[in-house]
């Protein structure tokens, strides 16, 4: 047996990783198509937002509770966290989408979503701060020291 014949046989590390993140990009990419049928159908935006919550809160009990492994003291210390996180990042954005999607086509509803970051940085631009061409390249990586920094400049 060849090592070459050994390597094809093996997955590719990361592998399941990266299908994960593929999943996990489609069922985004579709909910706003999802959630516009619920509309359609009568379901007001912060209904479709509780019920898919919901459902993916009950996917995820049981992986919860396997990765807690007895160590509840984390949770109970972070709870004030987790509940923000929860209320701000997670139902907020699903909620202010879901009214996106009801108002307007998914797809500009999800260009407006991705765009989000460029919006506020162009929304701010004109503005009496006039922010450094740093902000805009920090913008885009999450607020670390900038591209054109890193660039040189």
């Amino acid at each position: 047996m060849t090592t070459a014949g050994t390597r094809s046989t093996r997955p590719a590390p990361g592998g399941a990783g990266l299908a994960l993140a593929v999943l996990s990009a489609a069922t985004f990419g579709i909910s706003g198509t999802f959630a516009s049928s619920l509309i359609d159908a009568g379901w007001s935006p912060g209904a479709a937002v509780l019920v898919r919550i919901a459902a993916a809160a009950l996917m995820l009990t049981i992986p919860a509770m396997i990765q807690l492994r007895g160590r509840w003291a984390l949770l109970r210390r972070g709870v004030g966290k987790v509940t923000a996180y929860g209320l701000i990042a997670v139902a907020g954005c699903q909620f202010f989408y879901f009214n996106a999607v009801a108002r307007m086509p998914v797809g500009i509803a999800l260009l407006l979503d991705y765009l989000a970051v460029v919006l506020v940085v162009g929304w701010l631009w004109p503005g009496p701060d006039q922010p450094a061409r740093r902000d805009v390249g920090a913008a885009g990586r999450g607020g670390q020291r900038g591209l054109l920094p890193a660039l040189g400049h």
